[in-house]
């Protein structure tokens, strides 16, 4: 993926790959970050808002109130505020998608690619501008 994105003409910055079966794209602030995702169990792929730490829940409320115009943008997307932990996903997949068969990899760079650049224009300003109770003024 890197290697692809790397050909078509970087937009976002990549770090080095890890063997793992997610790929993490910075989105401009700590805490939140895009995760690219591959399952060779449901056979998809998945590209996903990650919050994290103590302000996640806050911050997936106030981005929740903007989820109209968000999916007007993106289309519909699973918002997981996931009750059970402090982390919170917004997440879109593409099924019917085997990580494992190289002859369709292209496919689906193309679609994590397309995906985490729709979600950076739209994630990015909203999440820079969120203000939340933790942080310094």
């Amino acid at each position: 993926f890197r290697d692809f994105c790397r050909a078509e003409g970087e937009s976002f910055s990549l770090q080095t790959p890890r063997p793992q079966h997610w790929y993490t794209v910075r989105i401009g602030r700590s805490g939140f970050s895009l995760s690219l995702t591959a399952s060779t169990m449901y056979n998809r792929l998945g590209c996903e808002l990650y919050l994290r730490g103590p302000s996640a829940k806050q911050a997936f409320r106030l981005l929740n109130e903007q989820k109209a115009e968000i999916e007007a943008s993106l289309g519909c997307i699973d918002w997981r505020e996931l009750p059970e932990g402090q982390d919170c996903r917004i997440v879109d997949t593409l099924g019917d998608f085997d990580p494992r068969s190289r002859s369709d990899w292209e496919r689906g760079f193309r679609w994590l690619r397309k995906r985490a650049d729709e979600f950076r224009a739209v994630f990015g300003p909203r999440v820079r501008a969120l203000s939340l109770d933790d942080e310094p003024e």
